[in-house]
């Protein structure tokens, strides 16, 4: 077993010795590599995940190791770190991200090499504003030791490996009161060391409040809730929601568990305050909250547009509707908000993995029923899948990677053929597993 754990570890040393720029033998060596690397960690979670598991000794040994492997990896398969560290040096020196894009006269002093890397320059800030203040703290760490835009991204990579670090603590303390599907299914799969600590991708801040919500639900399944406790799960997923806008969706499950009007206005005031209390140090210029409101519509139609939103074009187009481009987004919204608001308030989750299972079924249709759906997305499904163990979001989430091949081909394509066979795969793989897990549908 050693043997083949020391190889799976080693593997990820070599995506830090890819060369780290976007060319087509470098994404197609990656794509070599993650596909081996990832039969590899499929291998030993079918021949040794028990043993892995028994042993928290073994599991943090996965989980750092496989961490700092990637740790000087430099992000080349995507451009959003650029933006994070931008807005940083923006925030360090006095100037709100979410009013000032990067090519403001007003900021045209802070122009350096990290300024040449932006992929768009004339949009202010999209990330909520917890997640920009550590990146603020993490640029800020790095500024200690350099000026440099390198610098500020290892100090960044600081803050996501202390992030994650405390929710896989906080996910391996909640053993003690809940039954895992396997643990190792978090670390054993590459593409959450590979988007969060190698590419610094900011989902990664979201697994600490999802390790602190694991922990707080499974403590107290089956015992009087109090009304401390109710506020404890309010404040977890207001974080979560400052660090990312889609676990906001976790709120209409719990509001629904909750079983006195009371506690339900309780989680309600928690969630509010915990947003809104934080918020005010950017929102607090109405031109922030409008900027920030005005490229979240716009992300939704750049690129890595989904499967179901290409499908949901098509559909309008063969409609003729007016503005079907357009319009698809918004259609897309509208069905996935009934999906939400079917599984969140009429599926009777049974125990605390039903529980689980109900917030990751939520949290998932949010994540992938959506117009725009990335790569790194899936890392906080998959943490809160070691708990529900489902095979088809593994597997899609793995074979969302092959994504990468549009930078495999000059000039770059997205290739939507391919992601079509993947979310056709993975949605009849899902019907399969559904189907066979009868305590799912007897619950709905």
């Amino acid at each position: 077993m050693y043997k083949i754990l020391g190889l799976y570890l080693l593997s990820f040393v070599g995506y830090s010795l890819i060369p780290p720029i976007r060319t087509e033998d470098s994404v197609r060596i990656f794509l070599l590599l993650f596909i081996l690397h990832s039969l590899l960690g499929f291998l030993i979670l079918k021949k040794y995940s028990d043993r892995i598991d028994g042993s928290n000794s073994s599991l943090w040994i996965l989980f750092i190791i496989s961490r700092l492997a990637v740790y000087p990896m430099l992000p080349w398969l995507s451009d959003d770190v650029f933006g994070y560290l931008w807005h940083g040096v923006l925030n360090i020196n006095g100037w709100n991200c979410y009013v000032y894009p990067a090519n403001s006269p007003e900021v045209s002093y802070l122009r350096n090499e990290l300024y040449e890397l932006l992929a768009y320059k004339t949009h202010s800030a999209i990330y909520p504003p917890l997640a920009e203040i550590f990146i603020t703290f993490g640029v800020w760490i790095g500024q200690l030791f350099s000026n440099s835009w390198q610098s500020s991204l290892f100090g960044w990579k600081f803050i996501l490996f202390f992030a994650e670090a405390i929710g896989f603590a906080f996910l391996l303390k909640s053993r003690k009161y809940v039954t895992f599907f396997s643990p190792a299914l978090y670390v054993l799969l590459p593409i959450s060391s590979i988007e969060i600590l190698g590419q610094a991708h900011n989902d990664g801040l979201v697994i600490a409040p999802l390790g602190m919500l694991i922990y707080l639900l499974a403590k107290n399944y089956g015992q009087k809730k109090s009304l401390l406790l109710t506020w404890k799960t309010g404040f977890t997923v207001g974080l979560m929601t400052l660090l990312k806008l889609i676990p906001i969706v976790l709120f209409l499950p719990l509001f629904r568990s909750q079983n006195s009007i009371k506690k339900k206005i309780i989680l309600l005031f928690s969630i509010g305050i915990t947003i809104v209390s934080i918020s005010i140090f950017f929102f607090y210029d109405k031109r922030a909250l409008s900027n920030f409101f005005g490229i979240i519509q716009f992300y939704n139609q750049t690129q890595f547009n989904s499967p179901l939103l290409q499908l949901v074009r098509t559909v309008l187009d063969g409609l003729q509707i007016q503005n079907w481009w357009i319009v698809a987004p918004t259609v897309l919204s509208v069905i996935r908000l009934s999906c939400i608001v079917a599984l969140g308030w009429f599926y009777r989750p049974s125990g605390v993995r039903g529980v689980m299972m109900q917030l990751l079924a939520v949290y998932t249709v949010a994540t992938i029923v959506s117009p725009k759906v990335h790569t790194w997305y899936f890392v906080p499904l998959l943490f809160l899948n070691s708990i529900v163990g489902w095979r088809w979001l593994t597997l899609g989430a793995t074979g969302m990677m092959l994504t990468y091949t549009m930078y495999a081909v000059t000039p770059a394509t997205e290739p939507l053929v391919l992601e079509a066979i993947l979310w056709v795969v993975m949605f009849i793989y899902m019907l399969k597993e559904i189907k066979e897990n009868q305590s799912f549908l007897s619950n709905t």
